[in-house]
Order: C-alpha cells, then sequence, then structure tokens
C-alpha cells in the first residue's frame, strides 16, 4: 500500500523544495568565490525561504507553478552569495533540480514497494535523499578543478533546461493521468541521470576546449619567448667573441707595457691581467651554441659570487638545434643562478653534468635551494604569479625535451633541487 509521499509537507509546505534544492545546489558551487557578508547574506536567504511554507498550492492544470518558483528563488539566492554570473547559477540551480528529481524518484518508488507510516517514511525520506545526493556529489563535482560554465557554452544550460521542463511536463500528466506508479518514478529517475551526464558532459568537454585553447596560447608564448631568447643569444655570442678578441689583444698589450715598465707597478698590473683573464677564458666543449652560453653564464655567476662547476660532452649536444641549446641551458642555468641568490655564500653552488648514458643523453643540474618548492604538473609554482612571463622558463625546458622526445624530471628533496632530462639522441 502506498503511503502518501507528500505527508510530511503538511508540516513543512514547499520550504522541503527549497530546502533539498538549496544543498545541493551550494555542494556544486562551493569553489566559487564568495561575495563579502558570505554568511549574513546566506542567513537572510534561508529566513526568508521559510514563507514559502505559507504559498498555496498555485497549478496551470496538472502543472505545479510553486516548483518553478522556488527553483528562481534558490538561484537567485546562489547569485546573491557567490561571485559567480547568473548562467552559472541557473545552470548548477537546474543540476540541483535534477539530483532533487532523481532522489525524489527513489523515494516515490519506495514508499510504492513497500508499506510505511508516516515516521517510517521521513526516515527512508532523509535516508534516500542522503545516498542519493552523496552519490551525485562524488560523482559529478567532488574531483572537478573546473566549474565555470562560459558564456559561449550556453548550449549545456538550454539542453538541460528544455529536459527538465520537458521531463516534469510529462511527469505530472502522467500522474494525474494514471496517479503514481514504479513504471513513471523510474523513467523519472533515468531521465534525470541523463540529464545530469548530458550537463556534466558539456561541462567537461567545455573544460577540455578551453585547455586546449590555453595550451595553444601557452605554445605560442612559448615560442615568442624561444624566438627572443636566440635573438639575444646570437647577439650574446658575438658580445663574447668581440670580448674574447679585445681580451686577447689587452692581454698581450699588458704583458707589452709590464717589460717596459721593469718592476715599477708589477703587483698593480697583475691584477689588471686577473681581471681580464676572467672575460678571456670561454668554455670549449665542443657545442659552439652551448659554449656561448656558458661563458655568458660563467660571467655572471662569477659576477655574483657563485661556483659555477660543470663536466658537459658538448658534442653529444649535436642532435639538438643550436637555438634549442641556447634557449634550454639558458633556462636551466637561469632558475638555478636565481635559486641560490638567496643562499649563504658557501652554498652559492651550481654544478651541471651533460653525459650520454646507454643511448640517451643526460642532462643534469642541481643546486642548493633551502626554501620549499610548491609543484604543479611537475613543474615548479612560480612565486611571482603576476608576472605575465613568470614561470614559462620551466615550461620551456619541457617544451624542448619533448620536442626531441626526451623527458624532464625536477624536484627538491635534502634542499637540492634538481632537474634531470632524458633525450633519446637515436634521433
Amino acid at each position: 500500500m502506498l503511503t502518501n509521499p507528500f505527508g510530511f509537507f503538511a508540516y513543512t509546505g514547499f520550504t522541503t523544495f527549497f530546502v533539498e534544492l538549496f544543498i545541493i545546489q551550494f555542494l556544486f558551487m562551493r569553489k566559487f568565490e564568495r561575495r563579502s557578508l558570505f554568511w549574513l547574506r546566506l542567513s537572510l536567504s534561508v529566513a526568508v525561504a521559510a514563507c514559502f511554507y505559507f504559498i498555496p498550492p498555485l497549478s496551470i492544470g496538472p502543472i505545479s507553478c510553486v516548483f518553478f518558483i522556488v527553483l528562481a528563488y534558490v538561484v537567485g539566492v546562489a547569485a546573491l552569495c557567490f561571485k559567480a554570473n547568473i548562467f552559472n547559477c541557473i545552470f548548477y540551480g537546474l543540476t540541483a533540480w535534477a539530483v532533487q528529481h532523481l532522489a525524489w524518484s527513489f523515494y516515490l518508488i519506495a514508499c510504492m514497494l513497500f508499506s510505511m507510516n508516516l515516521a517510517v517514511s521521513i526516515v527512508v525520506y532523509l535516508a534516500i535523499y542522503a545516498v542519493t545526493y552523496t552519490a551525485m556529489f562524488f560523482i559529478f563535482s567532488y574531483g572537478r578543478t573546473d566549474c565555470v560554465i562560459h558564456r559561449e557554452r550556453m548550449m549545456a544550460g538550454v539542453i538541460s533546461f528544455l529536459a527538465l521542463f520537458v521531463t516534469t511536463i510529462l511527469y505530472d500528466f502522467s500522474v494525474a493521468e494514471v496517479g503514481y506508479s514504479v513504471w513513471s518514478s523510474l523513467y523519472a529517475a533515468i531521465l534525470s541521470l541523463i540529464i545530469l551526464f548530458v550537463q556534466f558532459g558539456l561541462l567537461t568537454r567545455d573544460s577540455l576546449i578551453r585547455r586546449g585553447e590555453q595550451l595553444e596560447r601557452d605554445k605560442v608564448m612559448l615560442e615568442s619567448l624561444l624566438y627572443r631568447q636566440n635573438q639575444q643569444q646570437l647577439l650574446a655570442g658575438e658580445t663574447v667573441e668581440i670580448i674574447n678578441r679585445k681580451c686577447h689583444d689587452l692581454k698581450h698589450q699588458l704583458a707589452l707595457f709590464r717589460h717596459s715598465q721593469g718592476g715599477e707597478n708589477a703587483e698593480y698590473l697583475r691584477e689588471i691581467e686577473k681581471a681580464v683573464m676572467v672575460y678571456g677564458d670561454i668554455a670549449k666543449t665542443g657545442n659552439n651554441a652551448l659554449d656561448i652560453t656558458l661563458t655568458e653564464k660563467c660571467l655572471l655567476c662569477n659576477e655574483r659570487g657563485i661556483k659555477f662547476t660543470y663536466i658537459v660532452d658538448g658534442e653529444s649536444l649535436n642532435i639538438i638545434k643550436p637555438t634549442d641549446v641556447s634557449a634550454l641551458f639558458g633556462n636551466i642555468l637561469d632558475n638555478a643562478i636565481e635559486s641560490v641568490a638567496g643562499e649563504a655564500d658557501e652554498r652559492k653552488i651550481i654544478r651541471l653534468h651533460v653525459s650520454v648514458v646507454r643511448g640517451y643523453l643526460r642532462i643534469h643540474c642541481e643546486n642548493y635551494c633551502s626554501h620549499e618548492v610548491e609543484f604543479a604538473d611537475g613543474l615548479p609554482v612560480p612565486d611571482a604569479e603576476k608576472d605575465l612571463y613568470h614561470g614559462f622558463g620551466t615550461k620551456s625546458i619541457r617544451y624542448i625535451a619533448e620536442k626531441y622526445d626526451g623527458n624532464v624530471v625536477m624536484e627538491c628533496k635534502d634542499e637540492m633541487f634538481h632537474v634531470n632530462i632524458i633525450i633519446p639522441i637515436n634521433n
């Protein structure tokens, strides 16, 4: 025998429907930024919702209009409490309606299959809603990082609204004609599930599209930055070569001057020659692009009191384009120099090792790093998030490595930051 499923509505009216929608909508919208005085806005909205108890059951034929009024109010409350545009509030209001309709259908099926008094039906009602809401929350919302629907993807909201509206109308007409049945309630439950999968399938598609657009923008940005770095590297190469020639000539001139002066000013001349030697020692690894980069970074490290040592098989890098070599090692060493800048003098150490191991090019760079480093997607999270270009250094390292079918692993352990790159040399 079917217990009247609306029995407890005599005590709560349509306020119960508001609570059912309110709970699940706010669970799904929990990641949206809250407006100021959030709890005050929420408390006042819930208090006003108590007035739904006094609303008479307004209907047009078998269709109850009060449910649409309550839904509109829940959407308005979400817009009042969260910094979300009205389209997102409507989307999640419809989501709440679909979940509520699913739970209500399950409750009706239980009422028709089992004989229950009012007290038992309330317990069953609470249990079914708790289980259904929890399951839908974990299936569709818990692990989702992107919860925003953008205006250009309005099709998801349109489809959801039309499907829910048609489902409700058909269900109301079915109940008016033949009364409640297990099959009509099961039909309503299945449609509610389909609507949820359609909604969040479109949300996932929307997220993937925007992710692809973001990746494309990142790629364009990286290529632009790499081009700029290559142009700077060409200029740096010319500058280093000019400095090297001038220093070579200057060393000979100093030697002649020292001999002409005899013993006078010998100590002073040795200091000048020592300073000149710093600029005269250009790196010679067997790879011209790397030589220019290492020479430039050695000068920078010498200026900042950083001990930079390297053991490099430069010829093994010939599988990589010179422009990519410059960008790859320039970014690796720039990040290392920036990292050790805040360390104590005895910890300002950078080590670079490039070799071939079992058919793979292995690049390893390490430096001291006493501060905690946060990682996301395998890359360090930049501190200066407001800087448009900050953080693209590590992205370009990965971009270049993957360009040659390689792999990058960055980690920070035991106060040492490690960069390991493996690239197959049979490319």
